[in-house]
């Protein structure tokens, strides 16, 4: 993802937003900071064993869920411990 410029009056503000296509991940920053555990982003992706493997090669732990049969997707922890949901693109997830 690529760093956007954030627009004023956001420019003095803490935080970085990013985007690559429609994709749009904006972070802020808090004093009183805690991981988040249930609420959580969800990003789509083609290949998901070949992701899977580069988190597990880069030290991110990856938990694979396989409660619901007719959608793959793992869950892992950016380095601030928040969890972070990674689907299967063609799971019902893309808008065509």
């Amino acid at each position: 993802m690529k760093e956007e410029d954030k627009p004023e009056p956001y420019a003095s503000r803490s935080g970085c937003w990013f985007s690559k296509g429609e994709a749009i991940v904006r972070m802020g920053v808090e004093s009183d900071f805690a991981p988040q555990k249930q609420a959580h982003p969800a990003f789509v992706f083609e290949d998901l064993s070949d992701l899977a493997e580069r988190l597990i090669e880069k030290g991110y732990p990856v938990g694979w869920d396989e409660s619901l049969s007719d959608r793959k997707h793992f869950y892992t922890c950016d380095p601030f411990g928040n969890r972070i949901e990674f689907l299967r693109d063609g799971d019902g997830f893309t808008q065509k």
